[in-house]
């Protein structure tokens, strides 16, 4: 671990010269705090480095939401969501949902499909409804700092609707702030691959 050394104010003081000792202080002290390796009064915040806490079906604080779409009506049809990196480590409950054009609103529950959800390309979770069956599950997920998640959805074919949408909210315990909520994205397959901006939700189901 890197080696914490106060810098006194002597060294600091006006008109006082600049020393490759200073320097290599100013460059290793940010180091040795963040691994915990200082004076207590000079160490992060436990709560800023604590990994995601979450319970299996909780929903309570939103962090993130993801949309993806798939246009194709009674053929098995996947489009891949919009991929996003984790910055945090830690457990997250995400709550899946499948609606499509012929419900109201976000009410179906006839929609079939698959849903997969990804870390770092590889398959971490798979629900499945046939056509006519209901897809509304929560998951819990394990996940180190920088991986990277990618929710997958392909659509039964015995859905004829126009469109079937995945939508996936994410929820931790332990939020950074009360402000953490990250923007939502939508992911559209149709004869091409559309990623834009999109209105979250509220997560009622």
């Amino acid at each position: 671990m890197t080696t914490y050394k106060q810098i006194r104010p002597s060294e600091v003081g006006f008109g006082k010269p600049i020393t490759c000792q200073l320097f290599e202080k100013l460059r290793d002290n940010p180091i040795a705090a963040a691994e915990g390796n200082s004076p207590a009064d000079d160490k992060y915040e436990n709560l800023a480095l604590a990994n995601s806490t979450a319970t299996l079906g909780q929903k309570d604080r939103l962090i993130a939401f993801r949309q993806t779409r798939v246009d194709a009506g009674g053929s098995n049809s996947t489009a891949l969501g919009i991929p996003f990196r984790v910055n945090r480590g830690g457990n997250y409950n995400i709550h899946h949902k499948l609606t499509d054009s012929a419900s109201p609103a976000f009410g179906s529950t006839t929609t079939g499909g698959t849903i997969t959800t990804k870390v770092n390309g590889s398959v971490s979770n798979v629900v499945t409804a046939a056509a006519g069956a209901e897809l509304n599950e929560h998951i819990l997920i394990n996940l180190n700092r920088r991986d990277l998640i990618e929710i997958e959805l392909t659509k039964d074919a015995g859905d004829s609707s126009g469109y079937v949408y995945c939508h996936s909210w994410i929820y931790t315990s332990n939020p950074h702030t009360d402000y953490s909520c990250m923007y939502g994205f939508i992911n559209e397959e149709e004869t091409f691959v559309l990623a834009k901006p999109n209105i979250t939700p509220v997560d009622t189901f």
